[in-house]
């Protein structure tokens, strides 16, 4: 009698179970297979980089710059009366933001005084256009201008006279406040002389050599001067050269002399018989 029932079931059994093994490896081995494949794939795609928010940048005009918040200069050399005078400024923005600053002559004046007299400003006849100039904090602007050396009068009333050698004081306004540290003195001097020509130089037209005059009827001639012609020298005066004794002409027959002109020749008496 044989064994063979029990070991032909143990037999099927190990059978199915290394076949089931067999498909588990070659499951786990294509799944190996594609994950492989997968990452290869991903390693090729290019890296995605997050989109960052645009930065928002303000669209709003600088406002003014506040008065407090700037430092004034102001400078000028001497100059001559009734030449112009320039003026050198400068403005430093203190404040810490942008701001503007409007340099229009009738918002930032000029004055120039003498004493308690005023003599100009940039006010009295400047354009009120608006100019503004943009300010980063810290930033520091240098500009110049310029006075004309003569007086004027609010509303462009004319003057047209220039002013005298002396001293003189400029101060800057800004807004209608005086801005601290913008004023300063200074000098005019007299314009200064004509020169003279040069040595040579012929003269101007109608400064020719003088004609004298010949003395009038009755006068002496100039010491050193010859007499008119027809006229004695003047006492004392020899005759001028070539004016010797004048010589008398002869009477003409017939004539007799002019009294003081020589001794008239008497005639001879008729000739008297003797007495008796």
């Amino acid at each position: 009698m044989t064994r063979s029932g029990p070991n032909y079931g143990v037999r099927r059994t190990l059978a199915l179970l290394m076949v089931l093994a067999v498909l588990a490896g070659i499951v786990w081995g294509i799944l190996w297979v594609i994950g492989w494949f997968t990452e290869q794939l991903r390693g090729d795609d290019p890296e995605v980089v997050p989109s960052v928010a645009p930065t928002e940048y303000s669209t709003a005009q600088p406002e003014a710059c506040a008065a407090e918040g700037l430092a004034w200069t102001l400078t000028t050399n001497a100059g001559i009366a009734g030449a112009p005078v320039e003026f050198q400024w400068a403005v430093t923005n203190n404040t810490g933001t942008n701001c503007t600053i409007n340099i229009a002559p009738t918002n930032m004046a000029f004055t120039v005084v003498s004493g308690t007299d005023s003599i100009w400003s940039s006010a009295h006849c400047g354009s009120s256009d608006t100019r503004l100039l943009l300010l980063a904090p810290g930033d520091e602007v240098v500009r110049s201008s310029r006075w004309g050396g003569e007086r004027s009068l609010e509303g462009c009333g004319a003057v047209g006279s220039t002013v005298q050698p002396g001293t003189y004081q400029v101060s800057l306004t800004y807004e209608g406040t005086a801005a601290t540290g913008a004023h300063t003195v200074f000098e005019l001097v007299p314009p200064p002389a004509p020169e003279p020509p040069p040595a040579g130089e012929a003269p101007a037209e109608g400064e020719g050599d003088v004609v004298e005059e010949a003395p009038a009827e009755g006068e002496a001639p100039a010491e050193g001067e010859a007499p008119a012609e027809g006229e004695a020298p003047a006492e004392g005066e020899a005759p001028a050269e070539g004016e010797g004794d004048v010589v008398e002409e002869a009477p003409a027959e017939g004539e007799e002399a002019a009294e003081g002109e020589g001794d008239a020749v008497e005639p001879a008496p008729a000739e008297e018989g003797g007495e008796g």
